[in-house]
């Protein structure tokens, strides 16, 4: 019973924490559209999506002592964020949609707009995850994974917005707010006490 219980808070930590991940960058792109490009709201964005990145890299390290267990515990967790992930970038754009189509705003919402949301938010989980990842592999894949998918999406950003902002492109902040966040991470990875 116990190790059901610690399993329900995992599964809730890591679903949250993930949620309010996703809901920051989604929210982030809707703010720097709003704006169109206003650098002080980035930089805020930024600081904050990547404390939120920082905390999604501890939600992982409540794990159980077993290493059986702590598989198990952090497939779930994965699982979590996942899902926190997809809820999160579904109640964005349903809100966005609906609020333009009720009150008639500027903002165009379309599918490709998911696109820019699901390559932000996937390359950061790809970068915590690989962070407590204990496979050497998986420790050096997933960043390379990550960032491969970034520089694919930047290549073929023409398709991915319609609301660009003045001076650069959406796609161009998504791929500054991803290396950003990896930096950020990659000093956090560096400078944290020792993991158990």
């Amino acid at each position: 019973m116990i190790s059901l219980t610690f399993d329900r808070s995992t599964w809730r930590a890591g679903y949250g924490v993930s949620f309010v991940l996703t809901l920051l960058a989604s929210c982030t792109l809707v703010g720097e559209r709003i704006t169109q490009g206003e650098l002080s709201v980035a930089w805020l964005c930024s600081a904050l999506l990547t404390f939120v990145a920082i905390v999604c890299v501890q939600s992982i390290d409540r794990s159980p002592t077993s290493p059986a267990a702590s598989a198990r515990s952090k497939g779930r967790v994965v699982a979590a964020h996942a899902l926190g992930a997809a809820s999160a970038i579904a109640v964005v754009h349903v809100a966005v949609a609906l609020k333009s189509r009720l009150a008639g705003g500027a903002l165009v919402e379309r599918p490709s707009q998911i696109v820019n949301d699901l390559v932000l938010v996937g390359a950061i989980l790809g970068l915590v995850w690989s962070l407590r990842a204990a496979n050497p592999l998986v420790r050096l894949g997933l960043p390379a994974i990550s960032l491969g998918a970034v520089t694919l999406y930047f290549a073929t950003a023409r398709f991915w917005h319609l609301d660009p902002f003045p001076g650069f492109a959406v796609q161009r902040f998504v791929v500054q707010q991803a290396l950003v966040t990896a930096g950020a991470l990659l000093v956090f990875d560096v400078f944290r006490p020792a993991r158990a």
